[in-house]
């Protein structure tokens, strides 16, 4: 089993288009593939039209009234399950750090014998949930959009887990949005390995197919095969599956 965390400390770059596009391909080349939507704001539940039973919180995952099993339903799509999220995943944090060791690496350690890849779309904060999920990962992907700002952000990421003492050869950027008209992206996409030190797992462009997710409710390889954002999510599986094998 492999766990992929999609983990960056800014919204709105992305993180959970490429968690859903990344379950997809991972389920369609017939792995056994859970994705846990780990985000009070349920953006990757919403996608697949998936929600948690009312009597199933997240509170009472971490005080061992319902086992984890429990919380998996199956997605539309074969290979793939889902750990939908709801508003209880906002109190998370606060009951994890009332609790010993790694709960959420026990969680998983749990789901060894039955899924392959487990993905992870993380909430956009440094908290106990961060931490642990960071720790927790064979491979960390943070969505940046090529800017200043984002590839701050980055290095602030790798500050963090070096602090921590999480492995920063496990964390990748994946440059999102891009926009080749704008100067700066094509400056920042083309020297991205020169001005971070690492050569992106892959790039996604802006692309009003991928926010078309949002209308069909669906990973972009089910309604625009042939676009140029599933071709780079296609190209980003293959990447982060070598990387996976290389793990193995």
């Amino acid at each position: 089993m492999k766990v992929v965390a999609i983990y960056n400390l800014k919204g709105g770059v992305g993180k959970t288009a490429t968690a859903v596009n990344l379950a997809y391909y991972s389920a369609g080349q017939g792995y056994r593939t859970l994705l846990w939507d780990l985000d009070a704001q349920a953006a990757a539940s919403w996608y697949f039209n998936t929600s948690q039973k009312k009597k199933l919180k997240v509170t009472k995952l971490v005080k061992d009234k319902v086992p984890l099993s429990e919380l998996i339903h199956e997605s539309p799509f074969s290979n793939l399950d889902i750990i939908p999220s709801d508003l209880s995943y906002r109190n998370l944090d606060v009951l994890l750090s009332n609790t010993k060791g790694n709960p959420v690496r026990q969680w998983l350690s749990a789901l060894g014998e039955i899924y392959q890849v487990i993905i992870l779309d993380c909430p956009p904060s440094l908290s106990e949930l961060a931490l642990e999920v960071l720790s927790a990962s064979d491979l960390v992907l943070a969505p940046a959009v090529p800017t200043h700002l984002s590839f701050e952000t980055y290095r602030n990421m790798e500050e963090i887990m070096g602090e921590k003492g999480i492995s920063i050869d496990k964390l990748f950027p994946v440059l999102t949005m891009i926009d080749r008209r704008k100067n700066l992206h094509r400056e920042f996409s083309d020297k991205c390995q020169k001005l971070i030190g690492k050569r992106p797992l892959g790039y996604i462009p802006y692309c009003s197919d991928i926010e078309k997710m949002g209308e069909y409710r669906a990973p972009v390889g089910e309604f625009a095969f042939r676009s140029v954002g599933n071709l780079a999510y296609q190209l980003l599986w293959d990447n982060l599956n070598k990387k996976l094998k290389q793990r193995s």
